[in-house]
């Protein structure tokens, strides 16, 4: 394949996700009610199968004006929220999903205890779909909470594998926070 066939190949890719990605933006659901009531007015599902062939089916909570969108993990009981607009430092993102910081258009609205996810969080709700469910997680490196707050370690959405981050490093990465949810 030439040069200029490749270059117009990368093209259509390009604009035919640029145009997927604003007509998902635009098309907003969940916006009120309780979770259950938000996941029936999204009516939209991500079904996964698990290694033992078990399928899970996550929910569409809510989707934004802007696209940004929450799901809910039927395994865990959980919704996660959408990833953070910002990098934070490890020290700054330990309470930014308590604190609210994270941004209301992550959480699509919905109020109640938000949290930085354990890093058993992340490898057990990795096992029912997380990695293919969540939008946009295989692009990003998050900041996760270890077995102690002190722990300064990264969740790799592209692998599903962690890293430990060294206690003097200023780096920074995004965040996702998840919330406790008894549908």
């Amino acid at each position: 394949m030439g040069s200029i066939q490749k270059a117009k190949l990368f093209f259509i890719a390009f604009s035919l996700t640029a145009t997927l990605g604003s007509i998902k933006a635009g098309t907003s659901c969940g916006t009120d009610g309780s979770v259950a009531q938000r996941i029936q007015q999204c009516k939209e599902t991500c079904d996964f199968e698990t290694s033992n062939r078990q399928f899970i089916s996550w929910h569409l909570v809510a989707r934004t004006s802007w696209g940004k969108e929450v799901w809910y993990d039927p395994i865990n009981q959980k919704i996660w929220s959408d990833q953070s607009s910002y990098r934070y430092t490890f020290e700054n993102s330990k309470n930014i999903c308590e604190t609210g910081a994270i941004g209301r258009e992550q959480t699509a609205y919905i109020h109640g205890y938000w949290k930085l996810p354990r890093q058993w969080e992340y490898r057990k709700a990795s096992n029912f779909g997380l990695l293919s469910c969540l939008p946009g997680l295989q692009l990003t490196d998050l900041w996760v909470k270890g077995f102690s707050d002190t722990d300064r370690i990264v969740f790799n959405g592209s692998t599903g594998r962690f890293s430990t981050i060294p206690q003097r490093s200023f780096s920074q990465y995004y965040i996702r926070c998840a919330m406790d949810v008894r549908l």
